[in-house]
């Protein structure tokens, strides 16, 4: 996930600039609070890290970009409901990929 393009579409919806490392904090919080809530095999295709620039590419699903977005605006402007969709968008990111992953497996006791 490109996080110059992410950036551009915080600043387009806010219509302000953020702070670069506001920006990044609000971005690794969100991600990190996925992480702890979600297995990471299917949220990331590598290695977490925090990202320190916006040349740093998130090894993070595409699916989860509507929802990253939403979580940022929600971390800079403190609006509830941009909080709510992003956690509604996060969830229902997260069941698209477990759907895609489980297609044609079939369940033998505790183990797929």
């Amino acid at each position: 996930m490109d996080l110059k393009q992410l950036y551009a579409a915080v600043v387009v919806r806010l219509g302000r600039e953020v702070p670069l490392p506001r920006f990044l904090l609000a971005v690794d919080t969100a991600v990190r609070s996925w992480l702890a809530k979600y297995p990471s095999a299917l949220l990331l295709s590598g290695a977490y890290f925090t990202p320190q620039s916006l040349d740093d590419a998130l090894p993070l699903a595409e699916g989860f970009y509507p929802a990253l977005l939403d979580a940022v605006s929600a971390a800079e402007t403190g609006d509830a409901a941009a909080a709510k969709s992003s956690e509604t968008k996060a969830e229902n990111a997260y069941l698209a990929l477990w759907r895609t992953s489980a297609r044609g497996k079939r369940i033998k006791g505790d183990v797929w």
